[in-house]
């Protein structure tokens, strides 16, 4: 385990409040509010360190170039993507009844699903 700093923790904080995926601008942004100094670079090298101890994952939205991350122990969720403001969001994941058609050898061990669309804000213009 790396050793605790008052960057990652603030990092940490923002990823934990802030209930949705955020990309490492908005983590910057966020995390700038308690620390002021806080920098790209440090937010980049921090996000990659939580995220290889699995303190939190990454969210690929496919067809973006940014990734998102929020922290890993949260329950099986899907994810939306705001095509206007290009924000994350959580939403639950629909009841699976039946196993994925995936071949018999196939073991399926994680699930994502990612839609796209317009959130509410987007679509009322408010955003």
């Amino acid at each position: 385990m790396k050793r605790s700093t008052k960057q990652r923790s603030v990092i940490s904080k923002v990823l934990a409040t802030a209930g949705r995926p955020l990309n490492p601008q908005e983590v910057l942004e966020a995390g700038q509010h308690e620390l002021p100094g806080l920098g790209i670079a440090t937010v980049y090298r921090t996000l990659n360190l939580l995220a290889d101890e699995h303190l939190i994952k990454v969210v690929d939205v496919p067809g973006q170039g940014s990734r998102y991350y929020e922290m890993a122990n949260l329950a099986q969720h899907d994810h939306f993507f705001c095509q206007a403001c290009h924000r994350v969001f959580d939403i639950a994941a629909p009841s699976q009844a039946q196993p994925p058609p995936v071949p018999e050898a196939f073991t399926v061990e994680t699930t994502e699903t990612v839609y796209s669309g317009r959130c509410p804000n987007c679509k009322a213009g408010t955003a």
